[in-house]
């Protein structure tokens, strides 16, 4: 049988909910099954039970009447809050957009989508033709940054052209479930799991992998300069609104030097220190996470996360050194993210040397790539005795 496992909420660490966890290989067979018994050609296809088109535009026209009304969206607002470092608007934001699919799939846009195409033979009674057909059993693994959009929209997709998915997912989309259902989506077509990663690759397998990356995006401002307030609150929602954890994050900004003379900066500096824990418009990014790993036990707390910080800032150590220092703190902060995400989903906890490992081996990897790059440019370099992993680690 599934173990229950509790959910903590994303700031307090108070239980938020209690799920079913999938941990074992007899536990996920049921899954397994439900999967193998749709078939390669779907729930359904333009020569098989072509009424269910019509049954996904009614429900989804259903969908989008019950987002639609201020109770409901609220609370979908509020839950997305509580498992995502989202401000309330940034979340009613995404609420709006789901709305919005559904509204586009509505009556006969579901059968719309399935249409197909015909191109003219070579030769006479020759004829091709291309259907929208399904792959049948598929799982759907979404990102935690877009709890509700994302993985709706990937699962609508799936269900209209008649895929059976298998929904790994948070809360948010457990409950989104339950208004699907609510709304008459068939309980057989979609299976939802709650399991770890291990467990989750066991059931993958061989299968059909659709990957969806992020991207790096930047911001480039050209030399006339207008609007100089729009484009600081425009600058500071791309890059810090949901934390940055964004596909579509602003990762850089280039400006022209017109923009240096005016009050750009500035603005971006104080946007930026409004966001605060409290109404989520940044998230527990550094502070929350140290306190937390090191309060969970197995860790004594030689200094405070503030003065690290405090020292990073104000001390001036040479250049080569300040680099060093940037890396250490960069592969710190990783290491413990990875290690308290782990420990909320396992009961094992790993050693400190382990961990301490772990940081020199990412490093030694960054240090690595930088004096790889630092000798292709430049050969003189190439005639240095010692190296920076050398110098700062041993």
């Amino acid at each position: 049988m599934p173990r229950r496992y509790l959910v903590l909420t994303l700031l307090k660490y108070r239980a938020l909910v209690r799920v079913h966890l999938v941990h074992r290989a007899f536990c996920f067979e049921p899954f397994v099954e439900s999967l193998s018994q749709c078939p390669k050609h779907g729930l359904h296809n333009p020569f098989k039970s072509p009424e269910r088109y019509l049954l996904y535009g009614d429900i989804s026209t259903k969908a989008a009447h019950m987002l639609a009304l201020p109770k409901v969206s609220d609370f979908f607002t509020r839950l997305i809050q509580r498992v995502a470092p989202k401000s309330y608007q940034q979340a009613a934001g995404e609420v709006f957009v789901t709305l919005k699919f559904l509204e586009n799939f509505c009556g006969d846009q579901v059968r719309f989508l399935a249409r197909s195409f015909a191109v003219p033979g070579n030769h006479h009674g020759q004829q091709s033709h291309g259907y929208r057909w399904p792959y049948g059993p598929v799982t759907i693994i979404t990102p935690f940054n877009f709890p509700l959009e994302i993985p709706l929209l990937q699962l609508m997709g799936a269900l209209y052209v008649g895929n059976k998915p298998l929904l790994k997912v948070s809360i948010v989309m457990e409950q989104m479930m339950r208004l699907l259902h609510y709304c008459g989506l068939p309980v057989e077509d979609v299976d939802f799991i709650n399991s770890d990663g291990k467990t989750m690759n066991k059931i993958l397998l061989e299968g059909r992998i659709r990957l969806e990356d992020a991207g790096f995006d930047w911001k480039v401002l050209g030399p006339d300069v207008q609007e100089v307030d729009y484009v600081a609150w425009v600058c500071d929602q791309d890059a810090y609104a949901c934390s940055g954890q964004k596909c579509s994050a602003q990762s850089m900004l280039f400006m022209h030097e017109n923009w240096a003379k005016t009050s750009l900066v500035s603005k971006l500096k104080d946007l930026a220190g409004r966001r605060k824990l409290e109404d989520l418009t940044i998230g527990p990014v550094l502070t929350d996470i140290w306190d937390s790993f090191f309060g969970q036990g197995g860790f004594n707390q030689p200094y405070g996360f503030a003065d690290v910080i405090r020292w990073m800032h104000h001390s001036t150590p040479p250049g080569k050194l300040r680099t060093i220092c940037k890396l250490i703190a960069q592969a710190v902060f990783y290491a413990i993210w990875n290690e308290r995400n782990k420990r909320l989903h396992t009961s094992v906890a790993r050693p400190p040397q382990l961990i301490t490992k772990e940081i020199k081996i990412i490093l030694k990897a960054k240090l690595y790539g930088m004096d790889q790059d630092i000798s292709r440019n430049n050969n003189r370099l190439n005639s240095i005795r010692h190296n920076t992993i050398d110098t700062y680690l041993h």
